[in-house]
C-alpha cells in the first residue's frame, strides 16, 4: 500500500478510512471506489499558508547570508604589496635605527630624527617574516602604505595602514586601516600593528608605537622621530 505524499493534501477513504493521494478513484487499501455521486471526500492536511513571520524570518536569513558572503570576500580580497627591497646590509641598517628608538623609549632619552628608507624597512621585514608572510611599505611625498600578507586555507589575507598629510611640512596622520579591503575603525590601528609586530617578529617598546612620529617624506625615504614623551626633551 503506497502512503500519501508529504506535505501534499490527501483524502481519507470513505469506506476503510485509510489515506490517499487526491485523484486516486480507488482506495489503495481496500479498493473502495473514492468519490461518490455526493462529491469527493474533504480534502485533509492542507498545506500551510506563509506567513508575516516566516515572510519576516526568510528575510533575516537571507540578509545575514549576503552579509557573511560580502564580509568575507571583502576580507580575502587582497592588496598587492609594492616597494623598494634592500639587501640583508641594508637590512642591519634597519635594525640599527630600530635599535635606537628603542633605545631611546625605554631610557627616556632624546633622539634625533632618523632617514629611513623603504629598502631598509622592506629588507627587514623579510628576514624577520615566517614563511608565507611578506611585510612592504611604500614611500611617497604626501602617503605612505604599509601592507602585510599572511596566508590563510591557501589564501592570503592583507592588512593594510595608510599614512597621509595635506602639505609638505606636516606631520602624516593616519587616514586608514584595512583587513583585506573591509575597512577597519580607525582606534583598531594601534593593536592592529602591535599584533603585526609580534607575528613579523619585529621587537619593539608598545610605547615606541605611540610616539613615533613621521614629519617628512619623498619618493623612497621618511624622516621619522619621536614625540615627547615621560622625562622627554
Amino acid at each position: 500500500m503506497a502512503a500519501p505524499s508529504k506535505n501534499k493534501p490527501w483524502v481519507r477513504c470513505p469506506a476503510c478510512g485509510a489515506a490517499n493521494d487526491v485523484g486516486r478513484p480507488f482506495c489503495t487499501k481496500c479498493g473502495a471506489r473514492m468519490y461518490s455521486g455526493e462529491g469527493p471526500p474533504p480534502l485533509v492536511n492542507q498545506p500551510r499558508k506563509h506567513t508575516l513571520r516566516h515572510a519576516l524570518l526568510a528575510m533575516v536569513v537571507s540578509f545575514c547570508v549576503i552579509t557573511a558572503v560580502v564580509f568575507t570576500g571583502l576580507v580575502l580580497w587582497p592588496f598587492a604589496l609594492s616597494g623598494d627591497v634592500g639587501s640583508p646590509a641594508v637590512a642591519e641598517e634597519m635594525s640599527r635605527t630600530l635599535s635606537l628608538f628603542n633605545h631611546a623609549v625605554e631610557n627616556q632619552r632624546f633622539l634625533p630624527a632618523q632617514i629611513v628608507t623603504e629598502a631598509q624597512f622592506n629588507a627587514y621585514a623579510r628576514e624577520r617574516a615566517e614563511r608565507g608572510r611578506e611585510m612592504k611599505i611604500d614611500i611617497f611625498p604626501s602617503r605612505i602604505v604599509l601592507v602585510a600578507g599572511e596566508p590563510f586555507l591557501g589564501l592570503t589575507v592583507t592588512t593594510r595602514v595608510v599614512l597621509t598629510r595635506e602639505n609638505r611640512g606636516d606631520p602624516f596622520s593616519l587616514d586608514g586601516v584595512w583587513w583585506g579591503h573591509l575597512p577597519l575603525p580607525k582606534a583598531a590601528a594601534r593593536s592592529k600593528t602591535l599584533a603585526l609586530a609580534r607575528r613579523f617578529n619585529i621587537e619593539t617598546d608598545p610605547e615606541l608605537w605611540d610616539r613615533l612620529q613621521i614629519e617628512n617624506a619623498e619618493s623612497g625615504r621618511m624622516v621619522v622621530g619621536l614625540r615627547s614623551g615621560r622625562g622627554g626633551e
